[in-house]
């Protein structure tokens, strides 16, 4: 048993390394997994949106998360933004690290989700379909109320996809996530099938 007792302290030590890891290390490592979809997260999740819009100078005068705009950032400036995101992170404890993480992650694919869906309404006129739909939808419908809020008590919002402009179109999407983000499972996996059951409704049936 002796014999065992400095493998194991040796081993709670290395352990105790790996968590103790610098949190702006990992977050390069999700930034070279992932590219500037990560970025796109850092843009518009609730968790980092703040931290990471005050890196982008208001002349620029972005909608969304620009791309193209974003390379033509200094890459000194993008590594400032991962340090500035990982010091806040090691401020907080090993707990609330772990959920900023999986928020981050649950955002990324509920996103990924909406974006399959939507796909698959396969609508000429892009994803106009899914957002009529989208904004009929109980658990979906408060996602909107920032459309609604812009355009005032006169707007008649029965087709609200047909007047959406460019830069409100880009912010469909990750706003829906985050407000699903506070939906709870139950009503989040209700929503999902509607959407599977109108998709099935579109889809023409196979001759038997």
């Amino acid at each position: 048993m002796k014999k065992f007792l400095p493998i194991i302290i040796i081993l709670f030590g290395v352990f105790g390394i790996v968590e103790a890891r610098p949190q702006k290390e990992q977050l390069m490592d999700a930034f070279k997994a992932q590219g500037d979809e990560f970025y796109f997260t850092l843009y518009w999740h609730p968790d980092s949106c703040e931290t990471f819009r005050k890196k982008i100078p208001s002349s620029l005068g972005w909608v969304g998360f620009e791309y193209g705009l974003w390379e033509k950032v200094p890459e000194t400036e993008k590594l400032a933004l991962l340090e500035e995101l990982g010091v806040e992170l090691d401020r907080m404890d090993d707990e609330m690290q772990s959920k900023w993480w999986t928020r981050h992650n649950d955002w990324q694919l509920m996103h990924s989700q909406l974006k399959l869906l939507a796909m698959f309404f396969g609508s000429d006129a892009g994803d106009e379909a899914f957002i009529e739909f989208a904004f009929q939808d109980p658990t979906l419908r408060p996602g909107f109320q920032w459309i609604l809020d812009s355009r005032g008590p006169e707007f008649d919002p029965k087709h609200v996809a047909s007047t959406l402009a460019a830069g409100e179109t880009v912010n469909v999407f990750p706003r829906l996530t985050s407000h699903l983000m506070n939906v709870s499972e139950k009503h989040r996996l209700e929503c999902f099938s509607r959407m599977l059951a109108k998709i099935a409704e579109k889809k023409p049936a196979k001759a038997e």
